[in-house]
C-alpha cells in the first residue's frame, strides 16, 4: 500500500504550504500520523487537488486511475484529502479576502449565484456561491442564501464601491451594512438589454453604439488611470449627456423589451454613471461574472457534503491550489 502511494504522490519540495502542511499533519486534529507516513499523504493532498483544480478531473476518474496503479482509494477518501489541505490553505483565504476589501481602491465587483444543496430534506432551495473580485484577485464564499444580512456579513466594514447588478438585495446590504457604501451599476447588462431588444427595435442599436463609444474611450487610456480618469470626465460625460437626452424622449411603451431597457437606464443612472467620478470603478461586472464560473465548474468535479465545513473546503481550496500547481 505504501510502495503505491509513494509511486502516485508527488513532491512537495518547494511548496510554500509544505511547512504548514507537515506541522499539521501530526497533531491530534489530523489524526496523530506516525512518522514517516505523513510525507506521502500530503503528496497525495496535493495530488488530488492539482488533478482536480487544474487538470479537471473528477474524483472518480482519479480513484479509477489509482487502481490501475495498484492503489485502492474511495471517493470520499480523497475528499478528506482536499479537506486537509483546504484548511491548511485557510490563512491565504482569509488573506486574499483581506486584500480585496482592503487594497483595491475601495472599489470592489460583488456577484453570486446558486450552489446545488445536497441534503436529503431540502434539495430545492440552493445554498449560494459569493464572489468578491478586486484587480488580479477573486475570492469564493458559499452562503445559506443571498439576503442582504449575508451581504453585510461577507463584507464587514468594508467602506467604498461595489459594482453589482441592481438587485434590492445589493441596495438592502449597502444600506444596512456598517461601512459607507455605494453602489454602480454594470453596463455590460445595459448593453445587453438593448441588443435583446434590437432585432424588434433597430433604434436600440443607437444605445448600443453610444454604450460601446464608453468602453473605446476607456481603451484610449492605455491602463493609465490618470489619463482615464481625464477622458472620462472630458469625453465619455459628453457620450452620456447624449445619451440621456435620446433616452429621455423615447416614446417606447414600458411593456416593451425597448421600453424595459431604457427604463433601466434612466432609474439607474446615477450608480450608472458612478465611474465618471472615480477611474478605479470598471464600466461592467464582467471580471465578477468570469471569476464566479471556476468553483462551479469544479463543483461537479467533486462529492460535496452538505455540512457547512465540506462545502467551504471546494471553495478555500480551488484558487490557493494554483499556487501548488506552480
Amino acid at each position: 500500500m505504501l510502495s503505491a502511494l509513494a509511486r502516485w504522490a508527488v513532491p512537495l519540495t518547494g511548496s510554500p504550504f509544505a511547512g504548514a502542511a507537515a506541522e499539521r499533519s501530526n497533531t491530534p486534529e489530523t489524526g496523530g500520523r506516525a512518522p514517516g507516513l505523513h510525507q506521502p499523504r500530503l503528496d497525495l493532498h496535493r495530488r488530488v487537488s492539482v488533478s482536480i483544480f487544474t487538470a479537471g478531473s473528477p474524483l472518480t476518474r482519479q480513484v479509477r486511475i489509482m487502481k490501475r496503479h495498484g492503489l485502492e482509494v474511495t471517493s470520499q477518501t480523497l475528499w478528506k484529502q482536499l479537506d486537509v489541505i483546504a484548511r491548511d490553505l485557510q490563512p491565504v483565504y482569509d488573506a486574499l479576502r483581506e486584500y480585496i476589501l482592503g487594497h483595491s481602491h475601495g472599489v470592489v465587483g460583488l456577484d453570486q449565484t446558486g450552489w446545488k444543496r445536497l441534503t436529503k430534506k431540502d434539495k430545492t432551495t440552493p445554498y449560494q456561491m459569493w464572489c468578491l473580485t478586486a484587480p488580479a484577485a477573486v475570492l469564493h464564499a458559499i452562503k445559506d442564501d443571498k439576503s442582504a444580512d449575508t451581504m453585510v456579513e461577507l463584507l464587514g466594514d468594508f467602506t467604498g464601491t461595489l459594482v453589482v447588478d441592481m438587485a434590492t438585495t445589493h441596495f438592502a446590504g449597502a444600506r444596512d451594512g456598517p461601512g459607507d457604501i455605494i453602489l454602480a451599476a454594470c453596463w455590460a447588462h445595459a448593453f445587453r438589454k438593448f441588443r435583446d431588444a434590437a432585432p424588434n427595435h433597430p433604434d436600440a442599436i443607437q444605445i448600443m453604439n453610444w454604450i460601446s463609444q464608453l468602453y473605446d474611450l476607456d481603451a484610449k487610456a492605455e491602463g493609465d488611470v490618470a489619463e482615464r480618469a481625464r477622458i472620462r470626465k472630458e469625453e465619455s460625460a459628453e457620450v452620456l449627456k447624449e445619451m440621456k437626452e435620446f433616452l429621455m424622449k423615447l416614446p417606447v411603451l414600458r411593456s416593451l423589451d425597448y421600453g424595459k431597457a431604457a427604463q433601466y437606464v434612466i432609474g439607474h443612472w446615477q450608480e450608472l454613471t458612478r465611474f465618471l467620478h472615480d477611474p478605479h470603478i470598471p464600466l461592467d461586472n464582467n471580471a465578477t461574472e468570469r471569476g464566479i464560473r471556476g468553483p462551479v465548474v469544479y463543483g461537479s468535479l467533486c462529492i460535496t457534503s452538505s455540512c457547512a465545513w465540506n462545502r467551504e473546503s471546494s471553495i478555500v481550496a480551488t484558487g490557493p491550489t494554483r499556487v501548488l500547481a506552480a
